[in-house]
C-alpha cells in the first residue's frame, strides 16, 4: 500500500509540472482561450490598394479585415 501512494504522488506531481509548463508556454505566447480573433502584423514593401476595413481572403474564403495601415521607415505595417 505504501508503494502505490508514493507512485501516485510522483505521478500527480509530474502531471502538475507538465500542466504548469504548458500553461506557462501559453501565457508567454499570449494565447487567450475564448477569444475569436487574433491580431496579426504584416510588413509589405508595396501595399497599393490596401485600406482599412478591406476584407482579407485566403484561398477564396474571407478570414478577416484590415484594421489599420501605417507607414514606418521603408515599409508599410
Amino acid at each position: 500500500m505504501r508503494r502505490s501512494v508514493k507512485e501516485a504522488s510522483i505521478g500527480f506531481s509530474l502531471l502538475a509540472a507538465i500542466a504548469g509548463g504548458v500553461g506557462l508556454w501559453f501565457w508567454l505566447s499570449g494565447v487567450v482561450f475564448g477569444k475569436k480573433s487574433w491580431p496579426i502584423r504584416l510588413r509589405f514593401a508595396d501595399a497599393a490598394g490596401l485600406v482599412p476595413r478591406s476584407s482579407v481572403t485566403f484561398r477564396g474564403v474571407q478570414v478577416g479585415s484590415v484594421n489599420r495601415v501605417t507607414v514606418q521607415g521603408g515599409s508599410v505595417l
